[in-house]
């Protein structure tokens, strides 16, 4: 198992030869001979949106659009009437959040925010800034909402640290819910947020056992297989 990062100049050289197969996280069309270096290999995208009409991998996913339906019923259930949608962190996700919202009844403000996340270090941490900015903007609104909603785990790890700066207490005063359900986020804050599982580990599991298949079976069609999120267990 060969596990490496390609760089975006000329990726096709930095790729090992006499491959069996290859697992990919991200790959863009914007490489047109990488693409046809990767023709000639088994291939399987895993996570991310459904593929394109011109992609032509076999796709293990997650249904993007269900994620935002399934932490608005969420929600609705919790009796919120008046939430609020980060809409950075996952465009699609939480566009279907608002649409499923509205759609029941539920007040929506709407929050369109960048520099959601620091960069600058090894590994991505929300922006302190930024979530302190948002807090602010959700302590000063009136009608004041009961909750919110973020397209990733790490935004909802920054709100949680940053509303509490302001006075709103997590889980009492407002309700925060991302999505992942990522526990090294996740499971060190108090209350631990809601947040929608979109199964990443299995999706890893699937991804290796469709690429075993598409190794037995080169000619059939592309196939995608899209997860059913859920709201995660606390």
């Amino acid at each position: 198992l060969v596990v490496r990062t390609l760089p975006a100049e000329r990726p096709w050289e930095a790729m090992p030869h006499r491959l069996d197969g290859v697992l990919l996280f991200s790959v863009s069309a914007a490489q047109p001979r990488f693409m046809r270096e990767l023709r000639r290999t088994p291939a399987v995208r895993l996570m991310g949106p459904p593929p394109g009409d011109g992609d032509f991998f076999d796709c293990v996913t997650y249904d993007e659009r269900k994620i935002g339906e399934v932490a608005a019923a969420h929600l609705l259930r919790s009796g919120h009437q008046r939430v609020a949608c980060l809409h950075k962190g996952g465009p699609c996700r939480t566009i279907s959040f608002v649409q499923a919202a509205r759609k029941t009844g539920i007040e929506v403000l709407e929050i369109d925010k960048d520099n959601l996340y620091d960069e600058s270090g090894k590994i991505q941490l929300p922006n302190r800034e930024t979530m302190a900015e948002i807090a602010r903007q959700i302590s000063g609104t009136t009608p004041r909402p009961t909750a919110i909603y973020a397209g990733a785990d790490i935004v909802a790890s920054g709100l949680h640290s940053a509303l509490s700066a302001v006075g709103l207490r997590p889980e009492v005063d407002i309700e925060i819910v991302g999505t992942n359900n990522d526990a090294a986020l996740l499971d060190h804050l108090h209350p631990r947020p809601a947040s929608v599982d979109i199964h990443a580990e299995e999706v890893g599991r699937r991804a290796v056992e469709q690429l075993y298949w598409r190794l037995d079976h080169g000619r059939e069609p592309r196939q995608v297989i899209e997860l059913e999120p859920e709201m995660a267990r606390k």
